[in-house]
């Protein structure tokens, strides 16, 4: 049984000092506030905020079709436009335990984290760090051992999701591509919301349709076209309603 994490606060400091590097330039939120980016990225805060007026979405799942599709980046940024806007408890879970793009935008690569707490190895306060400037707490993949799909599938995955729910406001999860793994199905049965990245010139269509079929149309919020170029802003999204 997982013991859940407190919400320190926001003066608390990283609970693993040292690992916190400089977030690179994709953190468009933290490094270009005031540009077209960012923007877009605050006007689709305020569209999940009015959605969660009439729906539960305290857990959104954040994937794509395939890889490089912008899926991380939209996850931190998205993270930290909700946690300095938004004023709410957020937590950025790193749910792509096979490729760990976070921990590598963030600074915390090999940091401890949520491989080694469903394993049982460590305790939750080593395996989250508190990240001042866009004030958020983040999870890290953590160090796998063994087969990461096992680890997934373990009931304590489950558990550990019901008590985040209770400790923050909202969940960010950056999740696995839908194709061809299946983690990320495993992610969707415990979350409220999925978002959809896709990409100018990345994502193709027969893959974009491969995806959306894996997907519950119960819990799709919407979509995120990432790398645009028809405007001023570099990512448009669509919200059901």
């Amino acid at each position: 049984m997982f013991q859940l994490f407190p919400y320190f606060g926001r003066n608390r400091q990283s609970t693993s000092s040292g690992l916190l590097g400089s977030p690179e330039e994709s953190l468009v939120c933290l490094n270009d506030s005031n540009g077209p980016a960012a923007e877009a990225f605050r006007m689709l805060g305020i569209q999940l905020r009015d959605l969660s007026q009439t729906s539960q979405l305290k857990t959104i799942l954040i994937t794509s079709s395939i890889p490089q599709e912008g899926k991380s980046t939209v996850s931190a940024n998205l993270a930290s436009v909700l946690a300095k806007h938004e004023r709410q408890r957020v937590l950025l879970l790193e749910g792509d335990v096979r490729r760990p793009g976070l921990s590598k935008m963030f600074g915390l690569e090999g940091a401890p984290g949520l491989c080694d707490l469903l394993a049982g190895r460590l305790t939750h306060r080593a395996c989250t760090t508190y990240l001042p400037s866009p004030d958020l707490w983040i999870m890290p993949a953590g160090q796998p051992h063994g087969n990461p799909l096992e680890l997934l599938q373990s009931g304590r995955l489950g558990t550990l999701m019901t008590q985040l729910k209770e400790a923050f406001d909202i969940v960010i999860v950056d999740s696995p591509p839908l194709l061809p793994l299946a983690d990320t199905s495993i992610w969707m049965r415990l979350v409220d919301g999925v978002l959809l990245v896709t990409r100018t010139g990345t994502t193709v269509k027969h893959v974009l349709a491969k995806g959306l079929d894996l997907l519950p149309t119960s819990k799709l919020i919407g979509a995120v076209l990432n790398g645009s170029t028809d405007s001023n802003y570099s990512a448009y999204y669509y919200l059901r309603n």
